[in-house]
């Protein structure tokens, strides 16, 4: 009945939790399990062979011996879902893992249930791995749940779907295989952002008002970077998938300016952001040396806000600064 997919590079850490999320699920239909390691240079591929080999019947590993995303090849589409037999594919990622033992139960359920809905989805809690801080949702989600299960333009404005939380029907998947909008994804960075927004054109969209896993936020991950150029080359990314969609399917004109203004301020935002970085890399080299600003954004630090109090409340003088 499901197809579990999950794709992992070194994950050593993490792909124990993923593993056991999957293992966790209470059903009353089979399931099968694709854990894919693109050649991780860690002891991710010797932990999944050692789950696969405690469950056969389960488990099934596909092992890279040269990493394919850098080769320009998306693991899931490209090794992991041509294999999957299940009516239905659920995604998580090896550095993601799923807490709720009835997940995969409640939307089959639902999906059996509901035949124009093709795509459920939920919350997510968050841990920050770096200073090991865990979150409890904030329901941020519930901006693309939209009562008509249409949810096209909201995706358009806000992308964020937890995809560790997504069950869709893999007739959809099939359908956008054989499509020319499959070229598009072959060269996205952000896939997934693609395929809700070519299946949101297809079928509604139910969101479950559940937490349903954990999204792990590690640090230099694709999404978060501390590198200003990685992060303009991700809202760039954005912006090219959004402009692809809307040119073959259109969108209302007060969507389009929105999505305009968002992403010239966040762009604008970016840019300031790393001329600063760059000024204060070149002030270490010279003769004036390094102001306390400079400090800060080599630090790491990009809030604007953190910032400026810093400077009100300490009301440091500057001693260094020519």
């Amino acid at each position: 009945m499901v197809s579990v997919s999950c794709v992992a590079y070194n994950h050593e850490s993490y792909i124990k939790d993923a593993i056991e999320g999957f293992l966790l699920q209470k059903t009353d239909f089979p399931i099968e399990i694709f854990v894919h390691d693109d050649a991780s240079a860690d002891r991710t591929a010797d932990i999944i062979r050692e789950y696969e080999k405690k469950y056969p019947e389960l488990i099934t590993g596909i092992y890279q011996t040269v990493n394919q995303y850098s080769q320009g090849k998306k693991p899931s589409p490209e090794f992991v879902w041509p294999r999957c037999r299940g009516k239905y594919i659920a995604v998580c990622d090896g550095d993601d893992y799923w807490t709720d033992p009835y997940k995969l139960q409640k939307q089959v359920d639902f999906l059996e249930s509901n035949p124009e809905y093709g795509l459920v989805y939920g919350d997510v809690d968050s841990f920050y791995e770096k200073n090991k801080k865990y979150l409890k949702s904030k329901n941020r989600s519930l901006r693309i749940a939209t009562p008509s299960g249409h949810v096209f333009e909201e995706l358009l404005l806000w992308g964020f779907i937890p995809a560790l939380t997504v069950l869709f029907r893999k007739e959809l998947w099939d359908r956008f295989a054989a499509s020319e909008d499959k070229k598009f994804l072959d060269g996205s960075l952000i896939g997934d952002y693609v395929l809700w927004l070519k299946f949101s054109q297809e079928t509604k969209f139910y969101y479950m008002d559940e937490v349903l896993g954990v999204y792990r936020e590690i640090e230099e991950s694709m999404i978060h970077s501390r590198d200003a150029k990685k992060r303009i080359k991700m809202f760039e990314c954005q912006s090219a998938i959004r402009s692809y969609f809307i040119g073959r399917y259109g969108c209302r004109s007060e969507t389009q300016a929105a999505i305009t203004t968002d992403y010239n301020r966040l762009l604008l935002r970016e840019r300031s952001l790393m001329c600063e970085h760059e000024k204060a890399k070149s002030n270490f080299s010279n003769i004036a040396g390094p102001t306390f600003d400079d400090y800060l954004y080599l630090a790491g630090s990009r809030n604007i806000l953190f910032l400026f109090l810093i400077r009100v409340l300490i009301k440091l003088k500057r001693p260094w600064t020519a």
